[in-house]
């Protein structure tokens, strides 16, 4: 199973940019379910923004079900601000999971391949019960001690 998102842009990107990003993930307030957006140095020097989020817990007395409502939950709110990224700063994203690429993200839209990966996490997550706010609440609430 993907435990990860990673994403980066196609293009090398501006430094002062890079941080600017880096600060504006770091602000977002979100009850991250494994880990906020995160970036990092290009791992193949080129300058672009790099970065990897994980989704999953897996923790052993985690239903996959449940993990995985919590993993679409925030694998859609990453998706969403790269698109506003994308849309502010003429930014393409390239993103994979498990060393395979699940999509694009650029003109502000998420392509077909990523609405698909987004859509095969939410099937996981439904096997037991719609997603809905407030599962995700109860879900939150019940591992609360996750980040501790």
């Amino acid at each position: 199973m993907i435990t990860s998102l990673t994403y980066w842009s196609n293009a090398p990107v501006a430094s002062d940019l890079r941080e600017q990003m880096k600060h504006e993930a770091d602000q977002i307030s979100h009850d991250w379910w494994a880990e906020g957006i995160s970036f990092f140095p290009d791992p193949d020097g080129l300058n672009r923004a790099y970065g990897d989020s994980q989704l999953f817990l897996l923790y052993e007395e985690l239903e996959a079900e449940d993990d995985s409502a919590m993993a679409w939950r925030d694998a859609s709110l990453i998706i969403n601000q790269l698109e506003s990224w994308s849309t502010s700063h003429g930014i393409t994203w390239v993103l994979s999971c498990a060393g395979d690429t699940v999509g694009t993200v650029a003109n502000g839209h998420r392509d077909s391949f990523l609405a698909d990966f987004l859509a095969e996490i939410k099937e996981i997550a439904e096997l037991v019960s719609p997603v809905t706010p407030e599962r995700l609440s109860t879900i939150s609430n019940e591992y609360a001690s996750r980040h501790g």
